[in-house]
């Protein structure tokens, strides 16, 4: 001590104070750097980025430079190009291509097989849906084109009844047949044929004739001339209730007409329909030339199974 000037030993201690804070310092800042490398690695790879260097290396530089410049250049460019490579091994799968683009995770492989059945499923769903609308039956619609009486002896017979006034009930009446024809009309997306039908005539749920339609083919959209032979035959009483009825309505009556038809059509589909028509009838017309015209008006319901 005799050697050194007495204010030696106060500069030593400031000394060794200095050197124990750059010490606290450098801990401080490492550890400022473990926790920065801690970050989520999304966020480093997100774009948080200086140029070519992520922020992160150059505030560690800027911190390294602010200590006193202990650390040379080249050691911080090699600490930088190590810190750079542990960060490229941090992000592999994350970033792509260029420092700071992101690259969108691949969805789980049972995730993706799944969202391709939903959508087949989907698919096939709406296909059904459309193929129920396009193929539902609408229902056709029907005007009687012709009237013919085969036997016009027969039909003169019930003229001079009618004028008489009535029948005895023994009275044996003929059977009178009308050739009929009718444009069908079809309103749906697939024709197809209508095979033989049968039908009924009822007066007040009473019959008063029937007989049987001939196959006719019906295009989509379009329609088809429909021939039916009608047997009409009556009794005494039945013909009575009706003189009367047409007397007492102006020469018209009412009559109901019952049938039903199978219909084939592409891929062996079949449907079967029936027919129900109410029939306002004006008798008449069937005396004179216009004998379609006994149809005044109708309404009609169907039903398919």
């Amino acid at each position: 001590s005799s050697h050194f000037p007495k204010f030696q030993f106060p500069l030593c201690l400031i000394l060794w104070t200095m050197r124990c804070f750059r010490g606290s310092a450098k801990t401080e800042n490492a550890t400022e750097t473990n926790v920065a490398k801690e970050v989520d690695v999304e966020k480093q790879c997100k774009g948080l980025v200086i140029g070519d260097v992520p922020a992160i290396f150059v505030e560690s530089t800027e911190s390294t430079e602010s200590t006193g410049g202990t650390v040379k250049p080249e050691n911080a460019t090699e600490t930088n190009v190590v810190e750079a490579g542990d960060v490229e091994k941090q992000c592999e799968g994350v970033v792509g291509g260029s420092a700071g683009s992101p690259v969108k995770a691949e969805a789980p492989r049972c995730c993706s097989l799944r969202a391709k059945i939903l959508s087949i499923l989907a698919g096939f769903a709406l296909l059904a849906g459309a193929a129920i609308v396009a193929l539902w039956p609408r229902d056709p619609s029907w005007n009687l084109t012709n009237l013919d009486v085969l036997d016009e002896s027969a039909l003169m017979f019930f003229v001079v009844a009618f004028g008489s006034g009535g029948l005895k009930n023994d009275t044996a009446l003929p059977e009178v047949i009308f050739r009929a024809g009718a444009t069908l009309e079809n309103p749906n997306l697939i024709g197809g044929t209508v095979a033989s039908g049968d039908f009924k005539v009822l007066y007040k749920d009473k019959l008063l004739g029937g007989g049987q339609s001939e196959p006719v083919a019906v295009p989509a959209l379009g329609s088809g001339n429909v021939q039916a032979d009608i047997r009409v035959k009556l009794d005494p009483a039945l013909f009575q209730e009706i003189t009367t009825d047409v007397l007492q309505n102006s020469l018209h009556t009412k009559v109901k007409v019952r049938g039903g038809a199978t219909v084939k059509s592409i891929f062996g589909l079949q449907l079967h329909c029936r027919m129900e028509c109410d029939i306002e009838a004006s008798v008449a017309e069937l005396f004179g030339e216009t004998k379609p015209a006994v149809v005044e008006s109708k309404n009609c319901s169907y039903k398919y199974f």
